[in-house]
């Protein structure tokens, strides 16, 4: 599935072009973020968060980034118009079965409550599906402004 994403037509070589927008950089990890707290302090999702909440957040932030940066490369592979089902199509089917097959994988290695890592897991979905869709929204709108 990546090659989809990131293999080259060498009919293409050299007119590749990456869109180094600081926008999924920004609003991936705050969403990220945000949803993250709100499941640590409200859902009580298990984490460092009581004991050391500084470094949950920076590694929290830090993975938001990175998931950025990946739909900096990886969003470009998908035709999609509408800032809605690219959202969808990225968060569920990109990064989403990716983290689920991940977070279950880990479940066979160490011991861990089943209920917490689907919340968990729907939680980063949800929060990834919003940042792209905002940075998609933000980017249409711009596109459309520009081309009047």
């Amino acid at each position: 599935m990546l090659g989809k994403f990131v293999a080259i037509d060498s009919r293409l070589v050299g007119k590749v072009y990456i869109n180094f927008n600081i926008v999924p950089l920004i609003a991936i990890p705050v969403c990220f973020l945000a949803l993250r707290v709100f499941f640590y302090s409200i859902v009580h999702i298990y984490s460092s968060f009581t004991t050391n909440p500084l470094g949950t957040m920076i590694w929290a932030v830090a993975s938001g980034i990175w998931i950025g940066v990946l739909y900096l490369f990886l969003g470009q592979g998908i035709k999609i118009e509408s800032p809605i089902v690219k959202s969808l199509f990225f968060g569920i089917i990109v990064f989403g079965i990716n983290l689920f097959l991940f977070n279950f994988f880990i479940t066979l290695v160490f011991e861990s409550d089943i209920a917490d890592i689907i919340i968990r897991t729907m939680a980063d979905i949800i929060s990834v599906t919003i940042g792209v869709y905002i940075y998609e929204k933000v980017h249409f709108l711009m596109i459309s402004a520009h081309s009047k």
